[in-house]
């Protein structure tokens, strides 16, 4: 019975360690939402970015802004109108949780068209083999040059500690 409830701690140990991994190339990166210089220059900083699916944007933004996710078309003519979803806490983490197309706004009128306040990007679906994602990303556009990216590294290995912590403690 004791090499039972070992054998299915270890099992329960190995698979959240296993999660964990898997998550260890996931990247945040991080956009300063403001008036742009340019009406591509998010989408050019997210163009020189590579995406993939489990990867998040932190927007950071502002009294008087928000983040509107919306179609291709809404972003194209920076229609507020009909958001796939809104974000207004001044802090938004967005997990891009498909591959595909992602179109961001800001809704306040004029931020999106008269401020370019607009962003267009592409995620690829993550493969399992694939390689960890980089720890810095190309020089941003100018602009948003607060823009960054931010490994997950540090929390994913105290997750691995925590599990081996565990363990030990359980005698495996």
């Amino acid at each position: 019975m004791a090499a039972a409830v070992k054998s299915s701690s270890l099992l329960v140990a190995l698979i959240v360690v296993a999660g964990l991994l898997q998550s260890a190339s996931a990247k945040t990166a991080t956009v300063n939402w403001e008036y742009a210089v340019s009406d591509t220059q998010y989408t050019d900083w997210a163009a020189a970015q590579h995406f993939e699916v489990g990867d998040k944007i932190a927007f950071i933004y502002g009294v008087g802004h928000d983040v509107l996710q919306v179609s291709r078309s809404d972003l194209d003519t920076c229609q507020s109108g009909n958001p796939i979803k809104t974000y207004t806490s001044n802090m938004t983490v967005v997990t891009l949780d498909k591959g595909g197309y992602f179109g961001f706004i800001c809704g306040v009128p004029d931020h999106c068209d008269k401020y370019y306040m607009k962003m267009e990007v592409h995620v690829s679906s993550r493969s399992p083999s694939a390689s960890p994602s980089p720890t810095t990303s190309p020089a941003p556009a100018p602009g948003p040059s607060d823009a960054t990216i931010l490994e997950t590294g540090p929390a994913v290995m105290v997750g691995i500690l925590m599990a081996a912590c565990a363990a030990a403690a359980l005698g495996l």
